[in-house]
């Protein structure tokens, strides 16, 4: 069964014996460095299992793969790491869709926790959940409960309101400069594309209100200085956030808009916040200066995951 799943294990067992290896009942000893932990998990997996039993969003998942996907990495075991990196891109999905499908209500011992999520896939090779985490953690305050520690009665009040926390002790200096990278691009980003925005029914108004002409309210069009007050207010809400992607998604879905703002201007913004939010997505690795540095020792699961990544999300 090893030399079936791996090219490693294959070499090692077709070498021929000589005088100096260890032998048992007549057949050579092959003394591996690797943790019993990694091992059991590895042969518990291969000749049992065919299944880590993993629950879903569950914020201990990278420590508990990581002795199984550190020796499937090793020995270049792709089925295996396969399955593992699959599961975990179900905890962090390189889709939007998939994104506010599972992480729209928090409860923070029942939902991935990205820090740990972060190391795991600069350890192993697994660039195509480093997008989602990263964002993720974007949204949280170090403030909540310090890397697992205990919290005050005021943190477990906000915890229980929804708010997460995450092993911020666990991240290294880069990880902090994609983290503030990230943040201040993907305001910066939102903002700058408001402020392009030209609702195609204006572009023969005066800066007037609606001509009098009008046969009804309905038809009314909005004046430039209702317009430009509806996006400044857009882009002040997006700067005061700790989410700008949130801030998309619930002023396309339920506004506020102002009252004098046309019924063709609110459908237009609700267009343009929505396909907003969807380019902001998209452009994450980008925007939190994700450049990935495989391990030496890469398998082709490695590739798969950052190429499958691109090609359908860049």
């Amino acid at each position: 069964m090893l030399c079936k799943v791996s090219p490693i294990f294959a070499d090692m067992f077709a070498l021929p014996p000589s005088d100096a290896n260890e032998f048992c009942d007549g057949v050579p000893v092959v003394r591996m460095p690797d943790g019993a932990e990694e091992l059991e998990a590895l042969l518990m997996f291969l000749y049992h299992e065919r299944s880590l039993h993993l629950t879903r969003l569950d914020p201990n998942t990278p420590a508990l793969v990581r002795p199984v996907l550190s020796i499937a990495t090793k020995y270049e075991i792709d089925t295996v790491r396969i399955h593992v990196v699959d599961r975990l891109m179900e905890d962090w999905p390189t889709r939007q869709k998939g994104w506010y499908d599972k992480h729209n209500t928090y409860i923070d011992d029942h939902l991935p926790e990205p820090a740990s999520a972060i190391q795991l896939a600069k350890t192993f090779g697994i660039p195509a959940i480093l997008p989602a985490a990263f964002y993720h953690l974007s949204r949280l305050s170090v403030g909540y409960g310090l890397d697992g520690s205990k919290s005050t009665r005021v943190q477990m009040a906000v915890l229980a309101a929804g708010m997460r926390t995450a092993k911020w002790k666990s991240l290294q200096a880069d990880d902090y400069y994609s983290l503030l990278h990230g943040r201040t691009n993907l305001k910066a980003s939102a903002s700058s594309s408001i402020l392009g925005w030209n609702p195609p029914h204006h572009e023969l108004d005066s800066e007037s209100d609606s001509p009098a002409d009008a046969d009804s309210d309905h038809e009314k069009l909005c004046s430039l200085e209702v317009r430009d007050k509806h996006y400044v207010d857009l882009r002040h809400a997006i700067y005061e956030s700790d989410d700008a992607l949130q801030v998309l998604k619930t002023r396309a879905e339920q506004g506020p808009f102002p009252r004098k703002l046309c019924w063709r201007c609110r459908n237009f913004a609700r267009l343009q916040l929505a396909e907003l939010r969807e380019n902001l997505w998209k452009r994450l690795p980008k925007m939190f200066n994700i450049i990935f540095h495989p391990p030496s020792l890469q398998s082709r699961a490695m590739n798969w995951n950052w190429n499958e990544f691109i090609l359908r999300d860049l």
